[in-house]
């Protein structure tokens, strides 16, 4: 009996006229009108059965969400094929975007594409139940799939958000779903659609978590629609023992360095890994522990004023297996703030201790016209493109500075579409730093405590008209907590912070992502004395558990006279801060936080021998005092 024959008698039976003309056509379109009456023979990807991918979601109206559909062979791999979408209400699109602005529950269907092209048009006057009955007899096994999509009003009296479970600990290349309740009270809920992000691994519209081959400390953030709530949760990744079906059983773990002379109050990173008993390396989660000075859960040893020997130990999380480094701590002798500078470009060893100090923009100064290729300063916060940012952490190597680098920042950078910040613009700066050479560049210099950190934006509260964000609410400390991630995806150990007034989005939700904030001081009645600002900073940090930065606007944020001082400028009604502000400032806030930094550098008074003297004062205070991390506590 062939094909054709069976189709008639179907058709015969049929009360639905519409049908007759919609199956004709298909059959038509599809080039199975003389197929036979066995099934062909089929290969292993014909039989592998489409799926759509997220399975179900809560979306909010007019919230768009991006659909999948793949098929996997034998072993799991993708195969590459085409789908066509199709839904009950709302609006897809052929790349699987679906938006809605009606509320209700609608289905998705992705069907796979053969090789011959099937048209999909349906007459108006076919019942979705013709369709979908269509559909079940017409297409091969396991070619459709379909998810259910439920769109829910935008709640605009939502307070909160909560992700539950947390905290969790999975392995290595697991997955794990995780749900988010919308609050707009103490125990009222309502359903919301949510954005998600994570570090660690890849995170579906829907929550859906895979977590990546890297073990230790992650993050999964669930941020409602305007960007303006959130939610975090820990996800602690833990090596899973296997990997692609072979065995990978952990026989080791390895410290580095094994070995290191470091002067006191001076920082150290530590980075450990594992050995599997075939010889390959794998990342592990460790423990670190220090006979002497401190160590953080990041790695970061800070050698105490006691010197002598000291042993670093780290033990894997999993196996208690462990390895030791031996650490010598010795007290270096100081210049003093008299000593003349060196008069070559070899780094002093005291430079690279205690609390980093120095202005921004260093490194576009020409070491020759810096005594020693520093002058009297031990950082740099500068910002960055892809062509130098190698060449530049080579070169504050060599320079024995600190860099705070800014690969994407700058308030007047472009990255608006029509006035308001464009994420994607950002996001491919961004990508440009994503290649082999500069990850090592940026991990050696982390693992060296070269680089300090890296500032995502600057001033994202700022709301004048050429500010890179936007008008005022364009920016929030989720969406900022977004673009930390999206750097903390790229780099796994380079902290990543931001630079505001550290009270400029309270009393917004605390950062869950980034690792420090960057806050400015300059004289005024708004940001009060310095104990009062400093203080305010260190308690907002312990609250968020996050690392605190500061800065003094050296340009023009000193104190207003009038006429300022001779030679000191004016702007914005304010002078230029004078030696003796810089000193007592910067002595105030440059022990408080992990890093002290000056906007900006500026050759035509800082060249001035008071000024001078004042910035070595503030160097050999900082050298002496212990370091911190600029990082999540």
């Amino acid at each position: 009996m062939t094909y054709t024959f069976k189709l008639a008698r179907r058709l015969a039976v049929s009360r639905h006229l519409a049908m007759l003309s919609l199956l004709v056509l298909l059959a038509a379109c599809s080039g199975d009108s003389t197929a036979p009456d066995t099934k062909p023979v089929s290969t292993t990807s014909d039989l592998a059965p489409l799926q759509i991918s997220p399975r179900s979601i809560t979306i909010e109206a007019s919230q768009r969400v991006q659909f999948r559909g793949q098929i996997q062979d034998s072993t799991g791999a993708p195969i590459a094929t085409r789908v066509a979408w199709e839904a009950t209400g709302g609006t897809i699109d052929s790349t699987g975007t679906f938006w809605s602005s009606d509320p209700g529950t609608y289905r998705i269907i992705a069907r796979r594409r053969w090789d011959s092209p099937v048209d999909i048009s349906q007459p108006r006057h076919a019942s979705r139940n013709d369709i979908d009955a269509w559909r079940a007899g017409r297409h091969r096994p396991g070619s459709t799939d379909t998810s259910i999509v439920q769109v829910v009003p935008f709640s605009p009296k939502l307070k909160r958000l909560a992700i539950s479970p947390k905290p969790i600990t999975i392995k290595a290349g697991s997955k794990y779903s995780f749900n988010v309740t919308g609050y707009v009270s103490k125990d009222s809920t309502v359903p919301v659609g949510v954005t998600w992000t994570a570090t660690g691994g890849n995170i579906d519209p829907a929550g859906a978590y895979t977590a990546g081959t890297a073990t230790g400390k992650f993050w999964v953030i669930a941020s409602n629609t305007t960007g303006t709530l959130a939610d975090t949760a820990a996800v602690t990744i833990a090596f899973s023992g296997s990997r692609n079906g072979r065995s990978l059983q952990l026989a080791s773990v390895v410290l580095t360095p094994a070995q290191k002379t470091l002067a006191t109050g001076t920082n150290l990173q530590y980075q450990a890994y594992g050995r599997t008993r075939g010889g390959d390396s794998v990342a592990v989660a460790v423990a670190f522990s220090a006979t002497g000075g401190t160590i953080t859960s990041g790695g970061l040893f800070t050698a105490g004023s006691k010197a002598g020997t000291f042993k670093v130990i780290a033990r894997d999380s999993v196996s208690s297996l462990a390895d030791t480094a031996q650490l010598t701590v010795t007290v270096p002798t100081a210049p003093s703030s008299s000593t003349p500078p060196p008069t070559t470009t070899t780094p002093t060893t005291w430079v690279a201790g205690g609390i980093p100090f120095g202005p921004f923009n260093l490194l576009d100064v020409s070491s020759t016209s810096l005594s020693g290729g520093t002058g009297p300063f031990t950082m740099s916060m500068d910002p960055y493109t892809a062509s130098n940012i190698v060449s530049r952490i080579n070169d504050a190597r060599a320079r024995g500075l600190r860099l705070m680098i800014a690969m994407t920042s700058g308030k007047h950078a472009n990255y608006r579409t029509d006035g308001v910040f464009d994420i994607t613009k950002w996001q491919a700066k961004m990508d440009t730093y994503n290649t082999p050479e500069i990850k090592r560049a940026i991990a050696a210099g982390v693992a060296d405590g070269t680089i300090i950190g890296n500032e995502v934006m600057d001033e994202p509260q700022n709301t004048t008209p050429d500010n890179t964000w936007g008008p005022a609410g364009t920016m929030t400390k989720a969406r900022v907590d977004g673009l930390c991630a999206y750097v903390k995806n790229m780099f796994p150990t380079l902290p990543a912070g931001v630079t505001h007034d550290h009270n400029a989005f309270e009393p917004q939700n605390s950062y869950y992502v980034c690792d420090y904030i960057l806050s400015q001081y300059r004289w005024s009645k708004t940001k009060g004395d310095i104990a009062a600002f400093r203080d305010g900073g260190l308690a907002l940090a312990a609250r968020d558990h996050i690392g605190i930065a500061f800065s003094l606007n050296i340009i023009d944020g000193g104190q207003p006279s009038d006429p300022c001082p001779a030679g000191a400028g004016t702007r914005l009604g304010l002078c230029r801060m004078t030696p003796t502000e810089i000193r007592n400032w910067g002595m105030a806030l440059g022990q408080a936080g992990c890093a002290l930094t000056m906007w900006h550098y500026d050759a035509s008074f800082m060249a001035n021998s008071d000024y001078v003297r004042t910035f070595r004062d503030i160097r050999d205070k900082l050298a002496g005092t212990p370091g911190k991390a600029c990082r999540r506590s």
